[in-house]
């Protein structure tokens, strides 16, 4: 059912502000692509004695236009799961261990606590230590070491920046715990959690082969 909107409360849409909606969330790259595209048929069409009002009417609803080129072309979301690659350096390093954390700088200061108390009711307190800088200093230093010095582009670097990921480490650390349960306690809630952030690791796998699909497409169009 069509909504009618007094005419006094809508503002006309220009192509500017359409394509400002149709281009929401979309990758710098692709925005500016898909505004020079439309911005060409549109001087094209008006040059061919076509309105304006008619171009738009053509192009349809700003907000249907923004979830297909979703779909097409590359997120601002996407971009953030594609892996950009690390210079063999001591910078590089740095990026990769302190900077790198996907729950950021502040947020590492509050995990680490939390995960020491987490991995004490499955391990000794020496062990869980070491499980948490093994999670926050060894899994990003050879996610940086792999993918910097073997150079790893594409698929493989998707696959080594996921699987040397923080979520994929934390998973990987309690599907080993749950498989020595503290004594006399329940691991429901720890195996409701590890499911949860298992979910939410594949997902990300998911959508950052969708993006590189994505992007694979566009070099081969181009």
């Amino acid at each position: 059912m069509a909504w009618n909107i007094h005419p006094h409360w809508s503002a006309p849409l220009t192509p500017k502000l359409w394509l400002e909606i149709a281009t929401h969330g979309l990758a710098p790259q692709a925005a500016e692509r898909v505004r020079a595209e439309h911005l060409a048929h549109l001087d094209d069409a008006v040059d061919a004695g076509e309105s304006v009002e008619d171009v738009l009417r053509e192009w349809g609803d700003p907000h249907r236009a923004n979830d297909a080129f979703r779909k097409a072309h590359l997120t601002v979301t996407d971009r953030g799961l594609l892996h950009p690659g690390y210079a063999l350096s001591a910078a590089g390093w740095r990026r990769a261990v302190f900077e790198e954390s996907e729950f950021g700088r502040s947020g590492v200061v509050v995990l680490l606590p939390m995960l020491f108390s987490l991995f004490r009711e499955f391990f000794t307190p020496n062990v869980a230590l070491m499980s948490v800088l093994g999670l926050v200093l060894v899994v990003p230093t050879l996610r940086w070491f792999l993918i910097a010095a073997l150079r790893l582009g594409g698929l493989a670097r998707v696959l080594v920046a996921w699987g040397l990921s923080g979520w994929g480490s934390m998973v990987m650390l309690l599907c080993l715990a749950l498989r020595h349960p503290p004594q006399g306690g329940n691991d429901t809630w720890g195996l409701g959690l590890t499911l949860t952030l298992g979910l939410l690791w594949f997902w990300r796998l998911g959508a950052a082969l969708r993006a590189l699909h994505k992007v694979e497409s566009s070099n081969a169009v181009n």
